[in-house]
Parts: C-alpha cells; sequence; structure tokens
C-alpha cells in the first residue's frame, strides 16, 4: 500500500491529502499508522508528504509545500505575500523559518480556515502573478515586503538573488536588474511614508546588488559592512586571467572569497568532476590569484556570523576600516 502512496505524492508534488489518499483506498486509521511508523509526516490538518522525501527538501521546498498545502486547505484562491511570495518566485529563503504563511488580503475578515496563515492587511498589490498554479505578488512588491518586515542580513540577499537572476536573463545585464531596482522603489513610494519597515527597505534597496554570486557572499558583504570595514570591488577581473573574485580591496591588495559549499557543488554538478578535482582546481586558480595580491583570505558562513572570528581576520589581512 506505501508504494501505492509514493506513486500518488510523485503525481501530486509530493503533496497528499486525506481525500486524495481516500480516494486510493487508504482509510484513516491507515494514514495514522503510516504517520506513527514514520513513513508520512503531517504537513497540516488533512495534509500529508512522504516522511522521507521532506527531510531530504531544502527549506524553500518545504516551505513551498506548505503553501500548497494551504492553498488547497483553503479552497479559494490566496494572494502569498512576503517571504512566501519570495519562494513562489524561487527565490532563497534567508534566516530562521517562518512559523506562519503570508497572504496579502486587505479586505480580509477573518473567517476560513486560516490556521498557519498571516494575512497581511497592506494596501493591494495592482500587480500579481500566477506561478506555477499559485498566485504571489509581483515581484517589485514581494521584495519590498520582504525588506520592509526582515533584517538586513536575511533581506539584502533575497533582493540580490533577485537581481543577480533578471541580470542573467539577458547575459549579465545590469539593465535588467535596475529596471527591477527602479519598480521596487516605485512599489515603496506607492506604500506612503509611514508604512512600517520604510526605511529599513530604503536601505535594503539601496545596498543591494546583482553582483554577488551567492547568498554566502551576500551576507559576507552586509557583515563586512556591519563591523565597520570598507567596502570591497565585487566580481573583479585581473588581466589576463579568465577569473572572478568575490571580494576586492585594491588599496590593500587583499582578496576576499567566500568559501561555500554549494560553490564546490555546483562547480562539480555543471563539470562534472569529483570534489577532489574541483578542490585541487581552486587551489590552481588561488595560486594564480595570489601573483595579484598582497593577501588572500577565504571564509565560511560560520566566521562571517562571528564578530570576533571575522573581524580577526580582515585586520590580518589588512583591509582597511571605512
Amino acid at each position: 500500500m506505501f508504494e501505492t502512496v509514493r506513486s500518488l505524492a510523485r503525481g501530486n508534488n509530493e503533496l497528499l491529502s486525506t481525500e486524495a489518499l481516500q480516494s486510493i483506498g487508504v482509510p484513516q486509521d491507515s494514514i495514522q499508522i503510516m504517520l506513527k511508523r514514520n513513513q508520512l509526516i503531517r504537513i497540516r490538518r488533512g495534509f500529508y508528504s512522504i516522511a522521507q522525501n521532506w527531510k531530504k527538501a531544502d527549506s524553500e521546498q518545504q516551505h513551498l509545500l506548505r503553501i500548497r498545502a494551504a492553498q488547497q486547505a483553503v479552497g479559494r484562491p490566496l494572494l502569498f505575500s512576503h517571504r512566501s511570495a519570495a519562494t513562489v518566485h524561487g527565490l532563497p529563503l534567508v534566516g530562521p523559518a517562518d512559523a506562519k504563511l503570508h497572504v496579502l488580503d486587505p479586505r480580509a475578515t477573518g473567517t476560513g480556515n486560516f490556521t498557519g496563515i498571516h494575512i497581511h492587511r497592506d494596501p493591494e498589490d495592482p500587480h500579481p502573478v500566477m506561478l506555477s498554479g499559485l498566485c504571489a505578488t509581483s515581484l517589485a512588491r514581494t521584495l519590498v515586503d520582504v525588506a520592509r518586515t526582515h533584517p538586513l542580513i536575511h533581506s539584502i540577499p533575497v533582493i540580490d538573488a533577485a537581481l543577480r537572476r533578471e541580470a542573467a536573463k539577458i547575459q549579465e545585464n545590469q539593465q535588467a536588474a535596475l529596471e527591477i531596482k527602479n519598480r521596487m522603489f516605485e512599489v515603496l513610494d506607492l506604500l506612503g511614508p509611514r508604512k512600517r519597515g520604510k526605511p529599513r527597505a530604503q536601505f535594503a534597496l539601496d545596498e543591494s546588488t546583482w553582483l554577488s554570486d551567492s547568498v554566502g557572499e551576500s551576507m559576507s558583504r552586509i557583515r563586512i559592512q556591519q563591523l565597520g570595514f570598507a567596502p570591497p570591488i565585487l566580481q573583479q577581473k585581473f588581466a589576463g586571467l579568465p577569473y572572478r573574485v568575490d571580494f576586492w580591496w585594491p588599496g590593500a591588495g587583499v582578496i576576499g572569497e567566500f568559501d561555500g559549499a554549494t560553490k564546490y557543488l555546483s562547480r562539480e554538478n555543471m563539470a562534472g568532476l569529483s570534489a577532489e578535482e574541483i578542490v585541487y582546481r581552486e587551489k590552481l586558480r588561488e595560486d594564480e590569484l595570489r601573483k595579484h595580491c598582497r593577501n588572500f583570505i577565504r571564509w565560511d558562513m560560520k566566521t562571517a556570523a562571528s564578530d570576533h572570528a571575522f573581524i580577526r581576520l580582515l585586520n590580518w589581512a589588512g583591509v582597511p576600516r571605512a
């Protein structure tokens, strides 16, 4: 019976409802047994997923599954907003997972099956979008709402990711990213001068860039600023080399690189190389780059998150203060 349940999940974006399970002959008591055996996991009342697949899913995939379950449970179209909309748009979730999903409904009355849903009664979004069967606020509105309601360390990486994606659509065309930024500023203006979080959102939009290649690079850039160090040049190229570096302080001659696991894993996936080959190629790349700088430093998220460790590393390398 469980293999039949697995097949049903594969055909429904990994989402299982009580109604769908009963339609293939799985009674309620069998559902309870599967839950006790850790074969299924309950996402919300009446909705489940295969437990093994849920554990393998990343935070964005889990959030999207919760969104789909909520949409089916409520039984009417929902306009997802804030970080839920960001997930629908395919953007990363940065920071702690939200306890609730986010929906925009200026005329909500509070009735209905809204368990686990935060209803925002903010001004309407005149340009909602439909993506993979889900309705979400426009990309610009979504990014503004995230910037208004979350710390900079969690919002700027999301905006950076959106700008980077838009620029990549036209072969790293900066104009495409600037157009999205301009739309975000327009949305921010329309929300009114007294809207909660507007100054924070304004700062996040000003500081965002399409030049950060990953969430880790974005968060590192913010931390460098927060700790009082001079802003680096991003994605610097050197004459005669086909490489770009994450961070470059030309006056001090310092190259900085954020080392996240995805940097190596993504290259491995794209090039079909083993992890060992990726690391070896990265060493050769670093050897070449060291000829163009005084110091070359690397760090991971753990270092970037620690004031003491990151300050010590940047000071040791000779990164200047702002």
